[in-house]
């Protein structure tokens, strides 16, 4: 069983978020959450600051209370008064550790910290950024700065690892990875789900679900997936397309759908918190994302035991393992290929074992107990000298009772 700590019981920790579409909208929304659940368990006081919007956001919801800023852009004249207000609440409120989360988080949110005397700053990347794909890049050359307030920066895949190390050149000590974890004992097919969810869809017992658990973005790819599905259709009249998420993109998705003559085999299905149902519902599993840090989809469809064509982008590679088809990003043709090939189900009962038995080195307790550790270390490193406050050992019932829905 993995040992885990329980810091100081007043240890003040922030959290800060650019903006969120809904807590549906993504895995970056549901893993907030899970890391406030985290924090509280490991006898941590976790605290919310989100830059603009977000207004459903609530203290309720969260589980933590949550401040609201109005940081229209960051380069505005309006952002200094901003600048001035977050600072302000900083100072007040005397935060311990305080964890930049999102893009623009990460570029003000460390400098602002140090000024204001945090003890420990975090910085986080979940993907591979597109506005750094050159060293030049005018934010990479930003983000180089605000990094030099930063004691570390957690990263939750090799592949990110190295695009920070390589880009933004962090020093490598300072980087450190926390894979996504995913609560196995939660995580169950359920024979009744599948059945009602296949029955809203339609869906006959001989159907083939291919589903796509995925935001509405560009960088998603569900474009790629609908064209795939143009091709399908043309060999096999037993396969039924369905995507499960929301976004910016789903009204030109819905056009593109009706445009190619899908309606009656392809639907987009709002998300919901639950994702079990879907799932149980799945015979095969997609991602076809353009650019990926480490998928929380993936996590899921492997423990389901599901089938899995990805695209062979960020972290996809390392989560699968060999335990799942990989195909080229923006490829229609060679994802219809991969999905034909799943017909034969000696496949996807090979394929969906394979998938199984590898997301266990994925549970959900080791990522969380890692995640404590960092900033408990952190913390102990960066204490006052004459500080004589304890970090203390404690079993991981604590944080197994946080993983838990």
């Amino acid at each position: 069983m993995n040992e885990v700590r329980t810091a100081i019981p007043k240890t003040r920790i922030l959290f800060v978020i650019d903006e969120m579409e809904s807590i549906t909208a993504g895995g970056t929304e549901r893993q907030l959450l899970h890391l406030i659940k985290v924090c509280k368990a490991a006898g941590m006081r976790p605290y919310v600051a989100v830059l603009r919007g977000t207004k459903w956001l609530t203290a309720d919801l969260a589980g933590c209370p949550v401040q609201h800023f109005q940081w229209a852009s960051l380069f505005s004249i309006s952002s200094v008064v901003r600048a001035l207000e977050f600072l302000r609440y900083l100072q007040h409120r005397k935060f311990s550790i305080v964890h930049a989360l999102f893009p623009e988080s990460n570029l003000i949110v460390p400098v602002l910290s140090r000024i204001a005397g945090v003890s420990v700053v975090v910085g986080h990347r979940r993907n591979l950024r597109s506005e750094f794909r050159t060293p030049m890049a005018p934010l990479i050359l930003l983000q180089r700065l605000s990094n030099l307030a930063v004691d570390a920066v957690v990263v939750n895949s090799e592949a990110v690892r190295k695009r920070v190390l390589a880009l933004e050149r962090v020093p490598s000590r300072k980087l450190h990875l926390v894979y996504n974890g995913i609560d196995l004992r939660a995580m169950q097919p359920s024979a009744q789900e599948r059945s009602r969810f296949r029955r809203a869809l339609g869906l006959g017992p001989h159907h083939l679900l291919v589903g796509n658990l995925s935001g509405l973005r560009l960088v998603k790819g569900i474009d790629t997936f609908i064209d795939a599905a143009i091709h399908l259709r043309i060999h096999t009249s037993l396969m039924r397309f369905v995507v499960v998420g929301e976004g910016d993109q789903k009204d030109a998705l819905l056009e593109r759908i009706r445009s190619a003559g899908l309606e009656d085999v392809f639907t987009i299905c709002d998300p919901a918190m639950d994702v079990r149902a879907p799932l149980s519902g799945m015979d095969i599993g997609v991602l076809s994302s353009r650019a990926e840090g480490f998928s929380n989809s993936l996590l899921e469809y492997m423990s389901f035991g599901l089938p899995i064509v990805a695209t062979d982008v960020g972290g996809n590679r390392e989560a699968l393992g060999g335990a799942g088809l990989l195909i080229p990003p923006g490829d229609p043709s060679a994802l219809a290929s991969a999905i034909l090939s799943l017909r034969d189900p000696h496949l996807r009962e090979a394929l969906g074992c394979e998938a199984k038995r590898t997301v266990g080195k994925f549970e959900m307790r080791c990522s969380d107990s890692r995640f404590v550790d960092i900033q408990l270390r952190l913390l102990q490193r960066n204490r006052p000298a004459d500080s004589t406050s304890p970090v203390a050992p404690t079993a991981d019932p604590a944080l197994e009772h946080a993983s838990r829905p």
